[in-house]
């Protein structure tokens, strides 16, 4: 025991914390945020459990959390920019042995703020990248939904146009704790959203 106060839930929504940016297009759900942690106790920091099999775990201990688990480190790097914390501590367990790697990360604003840049850039894409649109396909092949087709269906210059709204909009802005920027007319109209989960699993994975 470290006396450490961790929360696992916001108490506003009795629900787990969730970040998003980008009209609610981009986000995600924090493990957990602490304060009260033996090295720097006045400050919140982001939580972020993970698990590892062997060989990913001595990796990471030999390597640290940027350079084993980059896709890790960029996670934490949104999360603190959006919630406005700036530590994270990164805690992983050795699935075959128990043992614990822990490790705290600052905030590093211009990476994290490149990061949600890139996000918008696929996102509000004029059209979207190939590995998206096959996704979007793949999916409406599955399901038969449609509304997953609609990005197929929309002009360049109307999406041109829902662009321009959109950096002129509310929703351009990060919001926290799951807030959705309201989406700019044209967005709605062209089904621009449907992009929003493929979009984010590219950026994550």
């Amino acid at each position: 025991r470290t006396g450490a106060t961790v929360v696992e839930v916001d108490p506003q929504s009795g629900r787990q914390f969730r970040v998003a940016a980008h009209g609610g297009h981009f986000g995600g759900s924090l493990d957990a945020v602490a304060i009260n942690l033996i090295e720097a106790p006045k400050t919140w920091h982001v939580v972020e459990f993970k698990t590892h099999a062997q060989k990913s775990f001595t990796d990471l201990a030999a390597k640290k959390v940027r350079e084993s688990k980059p896709q890790h480190y960029a996670q934490m790097q949104v999360y603190m920019l959006l919630t406005e914390i700036s530590r994270a501590i990164y805690l992983a367990v050795n699935k075959n042995t128990d043992d614990l790697y822990v490790e705290r990360i600052e905030l590093d604003k211009a990476f994290a703020a490149q990061l949600l840049e890139k996000a918008g850039r696929i996102i509000f894409a004029p059209n979207p990248h190939r590995d998206v649109a096959d996704g979007v396909h793949a999916a409406a092949r599955r399901t038969g939904a449609k509304a997953a087709l609609a990005l197929d269906t929309v002009s360049r210059g109307a999406r041109a146009e829902c662009e321009t709204q959109i950096k002129g909009s509310a929703c351009a802005a990060p919001t926290q704790h799951g807030g959705r920027g309201r989406l700019p007319a044209c967005a709605q109209r062209t089904g621009a959203h449907e992009l929003g989960a493929v979009a984010q699993a590219r950026i994550r994975h």
